[in-house]
């Protein structure tokens, strides 16, 4: 190649490159000028919701740009996921999600209306979420092997309130069953807040979900904790086991919430946002917050993410063809 062709490649890739940076930085610029929009595919007021609400307020200040919640209810977060995976790779959108609909969702319903293997992109693991074990006062059970021999004892079996049917509590219901071979029945409600309802109220004696819903009332003496999900205890309850301690394997991690964009976001924004995410769940307001809702902060990059929706799929997967589960 000669001086002059060479020269003049060199000429055309520095165009390029300056070219790209202009668009990046255009890009950039476009995005902060509209607000970002987390959505949630739940209800105002449950564990994601409070998440996304003060992941929202701590970015806002991180990015110094408007940062709204769009409550998207319905279908397990199905709903939420079909918008995601619709929205435009601008920027302007993300959704915080726990393993449900990223995971468990697409091993149980036929059609989900998303790929989430091609339409979305991981950003950022902003939570772990323990779910918890919890039975009613009147169940003279201090833990699960307690739980389990009065389960036995019922000519009924164990029966458990679940937050949702197809969901990672009510399969783990069925591993609870294999694991000390009795019978043990899942009782589904349409969410957290009704099932521990009638768990307080004594219309079923044991309940099965995230820990959240369970904290105030187990506090205030209304229903018991006997168990939780992960690998060690607590910190805001030392003296609760974990299911590992209680004898239950396959409860050894607990959920996660994460942050997910459309397939086609530019990477630049997303490191942004990564960035910002990782400034918010630094700070003490934002893991007080979460210490007060039994959730524990917890920052992953993008990788660690993919890694958990991954891991979560083959963990859950087999557990969910031995069930007998046919996908709806």
């Amino acid at each position: 190649m000669n001086v002059s062709r060479l020269t003049s490649r060199r000429l055309a890739l520095g165009l390029l490159a300056a070219s790209s940076m202009a668009f990046s930085g255009s890009l950039l610029a476009q995005s902060n000028a509209q607000p970002l929009t987390i959505t949630v595919g739940f209800p105002p007021g449950g564990n994601v919701d409070s998440v996304a609400r003060n992941l929202a307020a701590g970015m806002q200040t991180a990015l110094g740009r408007t940062v709204v919640v769009d409550n998207k209810p319905g279908a397990g977060g199905q709903i939420a996921m079909q918008s995601l995976a619709r929205a435009m790779p601008d920027g302007r959108t993300l959704m915080l999600s726990n393993e449900h609909a990223i995971s468990i969702v697409p091993m149980t319903v036929r059609n989900t209306g998303y790929d989430a293997n091609k339409d979305l992109i991981p950003v950022v693991t902003v939570a772990e979420l323990p779910l918890a074990l919890a039975v009613h006062p009147s169940v003279k059970a201090n833990n699960l092997q307690d739980l389990v021999a009065w389960g036995k004892a019922q000519s009924s079996g164990l029966n458990v309130g679940i937050p949702a049917p197809a969901s990672q509590p009510d399969f783990g219901v069925s591993v609870l069953a294999k694991k000390f071979g009795m019978k043990a029945s899942s009782v589904p409600y349409r969410g957290g807040a009704p099932m521990v309802a009638d768990l307080v109220g004594g219309h079923i004696m044991a309940g099965l979900s995230g820990i959240s819903e369970f904290i105030p009332h187990h506090k205030s003496g209304g229903i018991r904790i006997i168990a939780v999900s992960g690998p060690q205890r607590l910190s805001q309850m030392p003296d609760v086991p974990t299911f590992t301690e209680s004898g239950l394997t396959g409860f050894e991690e607990r959920t996660f919430m994460g942050l997910f964009a459309p397939a086609g976001t530019s990477r630049e924004l997303l490191a942004r946002y990564r960035e910002a995410a990782k400034a918010v769940i630094a700070t003490p307001a934002y893991r007080q917050a979460l210490d007060g809702l039994g959730l524990v902060a917890t920052f992953g990059d993008d990788k660690d993410l993919a890694a958990r929706v991954k891991h979560t799929t083959e963990t859950w997967g087999p557990v969910i063809r031995d069930s007998g589960f046919v996908m709806q």
